[in-house]
């Protein structure tokens, strides 16, 4: 198997997104990453919290939020992963939701 970088898992996850590959097949294999690199790990595990639909109901919800509290959201996001005194396993889990708040905005402006 071919290793995987955090560029790859970040293809991965916009793919599943654009909703270019299934669901079930995209989320298992970002599942199937097998990596020691712990900004990757922080990154799967953030995706994998980000899409997993039986949490979601206790998670923060984008599609029910306003554009001020998204941008908030999206700065402190990237703030808390900028921060050089974080793990990296958090900066990568910090990187997937700063990937998916983007995603989001991008596709709600194409929509209007």
């Amino acid at each position: 198997m071919k290793k995987m970088g955090v560029l790859d898992a970040k293809k991965l996850f916009y793919e599943i997104l654009q909703e270019k590959i299934d669901y079930k097949s995209g989320l298992e294999k970002i599942k199937n990453i097998k990596t020691k690199n712990k900004v990757l790990k922080g990154y799967i595990f953030g995706v994998l919290s980000i899409t997993n639909k039986k949490i979601k109901k206790y998670s923060f919800v984008l599609e029910k939020s306003d554009l001020t509290t998204i941008l908030r959201l999206n700065n402190i996001v990237t703030s808390l992963g900028d921060n050089r005194f974080i793990g990296d396993f958090e900066k990568g889990y910090f990187l997937a939701w700063k990937d998916y708040i983007n995603f989001f905005l991008k596709t709600r402006k194409e929509d209007k």
